[in-house]
């Protein structure tokens, strides 16, 4: 339940940095906790602090800045520079 909410959160943001993944985790779990949810679970406070890195671990992994690569064209030229091929 903890894991889907928080996936669909983070997803709904768009580009996140690792601060909205951390207040989103964190929000969303102390949310849950309030509403009474966690009440009949045999999860300690210890476990839902494991559980909260955990989840910021996983969502930092999958929703990092990735590298804007160059784009290469089939003559050979990376962003308007020509590489020389080995013969």
């Amino acid at each position: 339940m903890l894991a889907d909410c928080v996936e669909a959160a983070v997803r709904s943001l768009g580009n996140v940095t690792l601060k909205d993944i951390q207040e989103t985790v964190e929000k969303i779990i102390e949310e849950k906790i309030n509403d009474g949810q966690l009440d009949e679970s045999s999860l300690t406070l210890k476990d839902i602090m494991n559980i909260k890195i955990s989840f910021i671990n996983v969502l930092q992994g999958i929703f990092h800045n990735r590298i804007e690569y160059p784009e290469i064209t089939e003559e050979g030229e990376e962003n308007g520079v020509y590489r020389e091929q080995s013969k």
